[in-house]
């Protein structure tokens, strides 16, 4: 019936612009068959009988047509669908009718070794043995605290933030005291003696600790994620690259399961990114890390 109505009124509508184009150019044909004057409009003796008469019913389909159009195009209350009743099965909970359905709670991703934001931050240290250093830190080996380099250095005239990425993970002591608040699972903090800059080697204000990678969770889910975000490293190998920056929050897809366990962690298949609670992200928000880090918020599903 709908269907119907909208119809009738497009068909009325394109009467009322044809005879109105109609009636424009018959009052073109008036003007020019017979010259108006104003004393003289009055008396049709003085005009086109044919013209005007055309022209009286070409003005008069398109008020018609236009009153018609208006008419069937205006919604009424039988038109409108009613909506679709939710049903409830034996008194149990809704079933959501798909695969998967997007959960309340929620959880942050941030690129922890392949952000833009990298600083040049460097050792002192043997160059294999720094490298091996490094390789076992990204696959979230536990490392002992004496291993690691005991000073930085940052190149460069940048400013240093209370995180800091570059082959580790850097915290300032104000970002460390909010994550010891929290779950830290297998994660911990190696101190510093500090990170230092410039030619005269002047150590930064802030204090720096190294952050462990070792907690892992398997719960990201590339089949419930935006495929233009991601891309397979290899594609004989379950590691994802993550494309945090040039799409908007809740692009990429984690399974419910990640709301258990420790509030930071790495996943396996996205080893170059760090997953945190949504209760973490809000405490280090009020110590002024945010998206300027590349963080995104995460869309938790849950497969039934």
């Amino acid at each position: 019936m709908m269907l119907q109505r909208v119809n009738l009124g497009l068909i009325a509508g394109l009467g009322a612009v044809i005879a109105f184009v109609s009636s424009l150019i018959f009052l073109l044909a008036l003007s020019i068959v017979q010259p108006f004057e104003l004393q003289m409009i009055p008396k049709r003796m003085w005009m086109h009988s044919v013209t005007i008469d055309w022209f009286l019913i070409a003005f008069g389909f398109f008020a018609f047509c236009a009153a018609a159009f208006w008419s069937f195009m205006q919604p009424t209350s039988k038109s409108v669908e009613p909506k679709p009743k939710l049903v409830q099965n034996s008194g149990q909970s809704l079933q959501v009718a798909h695969d998967m359905r997007e959960d309340s709670a929620r959880v942050w991703v941030l690129p922890c070794l392949t952000s833009p934001l990298d600083r040049r931050l460097e050792a002192e240290a043997d160059p294999d043995a720094f490298l091996a250093l490094i390789q076992r830190y990204k696959k979230g080996e536990e490392i002992d605290a004496k291993d690691f380099p005991n000073s930085f250095f940052l190149r460069g005239a940048r400013v240093p933030q209370d995180i800091m990425m570059g082959d580790f993970i850097f915290v300032s002591d104000e970002v460390a005291s909010v994550l010891y608040d929290f779950d830290m699972g297998q994660e911990t903090l190696i101190p510093i003696d500090g990170i230092f800059r410039g030619r005269n080697r002047a150590r930064l204000e802030k204090s720096y600790s190294i952050l462990s990678m070792t907690n892992r969770k398997a719960v990201f889910l590339p089949d419930a994620s935006l495929p233009a975000a991601i891309s397979q490293v290899v594609k004989s190998i379950p590691i994802w690259q993550i494309n945090t920056y040039d799409f908007p929050d809740k692009s990429i897809a984690v399974a419910e399961s990640s709301l258990c366990g420790p509030d930071l962690w790495v996943d396996p298949a996205v080893p170059h990114y760090l997953f945190i609670s949504d209760r973490l992200k809000e405490a280090l928000d009020k110590q002024g890390i945010g998206r300027k880090m590349g963080i995104r918020l995460c869309r938790v599903v849950k497969e039934d």
